[in-house]
């Protein structure tokens, strides 16, 4: 899928798409939802998560 078919079916524009690949921008949580579903997958499965400790 192309990032112009993507942001097609999520109501965004191309633009946006590619900022948030180069995370430039992020998802709302709604978009993320819509996101998951075009893309047969979990919300979770479209962050990268980084847990730090203060220890």
């Amino acid at each position: 899928m192309t990032q112009a078919e993507l942001a097609r079916r999520i109501g965004v524009n191309r633009q946006f798409i590619y900022k948030v690949k180069v995370k430039e921008r992020f998802f709302s949580l709604e978009q993320a939802i819509l996101v998951a579903h075009v893309l047969n997958c979990s919300a979770h499965d479209l962050y990268e998560y980084k847990i730090h400790s203060n220890r």
